[in-house]
């Protein structure tokens, strides 16, 4: 049944991707296999590859998930809808507005009781030296002050209900959490940050 959602999930997506049209990042398709901006995708040699001894098994699981849901799509007021979806929360999900631009009445924030010994990877850790921080940072926003202590370069933040970092003050500059999240390529824009001597470490 999950692989069922998963099926209707991603056959909305690309429906979606079509009726949208094409983005920047692929002017000829409506959507592509990187899981950064469409969908991740797997060849069958691939599969294979990473399911080993049940590869077949699983496959077949698939192939039943796409056949018995043939046709199924999710629509809201007739048409396709921006079917995102993720590995985990922190207990919560986000209101689409929080993560995109465009708060969309169908993604809405619900309870997400997931933890740790649930989800894989619920936790993990970065850590980058003060000059990978610095470097990073400064090539996307370069107007930010990091002189002195690595300390003295955060300010305040502001949180959701699900405890995302929705702005925070870096250098001077107020950044958004999600940009945080794919400037240093976090699993989520839930994290705190820690500095101990010349080391930055998200906490994700």
């Amino acid at each position: 049944e999950a692989l069922k959602a998963q099926a209707v999930a991603a056959r909305t997506e690309t429906l979606y991707k079509a009726e949208n049209g094409p983005v920047a990042n692929h002017p000829d398709a409506d959507i592509c296999d990187d899981i950064q901006c469409c969908q991740a995708y797997l060849s069958e040699a691939e599969a294979e590859n990473a399911w080993g001894k049940n590869a077949d098994e699983y496959a077949a699981k698939i192939a039943t998930a796409v056949r018995e849901t043939d046709g199924m799509v999710i629509l809201y007021e007739d048409k396709p809808i921006l079917a995102a979806f993720f590995s985990s929360a922190s207990g919560q999900t986000n209101n689409s507005g929080d993560v995109w631009v465009n708060d969309l009445p169908y993604l809405q924030s619900v309870q997400s009781p997931e933890g740790e010994d649930e989800v894989p990877n619920y936790y993990s850790v970065a850590t980058f030296s003060a000059e990978e921080f610095k470097e990073l940072f400064l090539a996307e926003y370069p107007q930010a002050d990091l002189e002195g202590e690595p300390e003295s370069w955060f300010g305040g933040e502001t949180r959701n209900d699900s405890d995302m970092v929705l702005t925070m003050t870096v250098g001077g500059v107020e950044v958004k959490g999600t940009a945080m999240r794919a400037l240093f390529s976090l699993r989520s824009a839930s994290f705190t940050i820690s500095v101990e001597g010349d080391e930055i470490t998200f906490h994700v």
